[in-house]
């Protein structure tokens, strides 16, 4: 099931929040459609949760991506995240142009 989807348009060197999830959930994925990357560019994504609801958000799974990206792999998944109090996912394009990415958080 969809708990959030959308395009974003990327901000050089700037971290944009795609989704967050307060809401307990077993099974949290990020997808997102990759094909829109050209040479030069790169792409960081990173998925936050806390271990604790007072607890500061921090950085699990991050990923980076470079360039074109290869014919069989445009839609990228995640690694399923359980979050028992908060997730959220943010997208920092570091190098390149701006570029359009649709993307849904699912989850369960």
């Amino acid at each position: 099931m969809a708990l959030a989807s959308g395009t974003v348009t990327s901000i050089i060197n700037t971290e944009i929040t795609l989704a967050t999830v307060s809401t307990s959930k077993n099974y949290l994925v990020l997808k997102i459609d990759l094909s829109n990357m050209q040479a030069g560019d790169q792409v960081q994504l990173l998925a936050y949760t806390k271990v604790l609801s007072g607890s500061t958000s921090k950085p699990a799974y991050p990923v980076l991506f470079a360039g074109p990206q290869p014919s069989n792999n445009l839609i990228w998944f995640s690694t399923p995240m359980p979050s028992d109090i908060e997730a959220h996912w943010t997208i920092k394009q570091t190098a390149g142009s701006p570029r359009t990415y649709e993307w849904a958080v699912l989850g369960n």
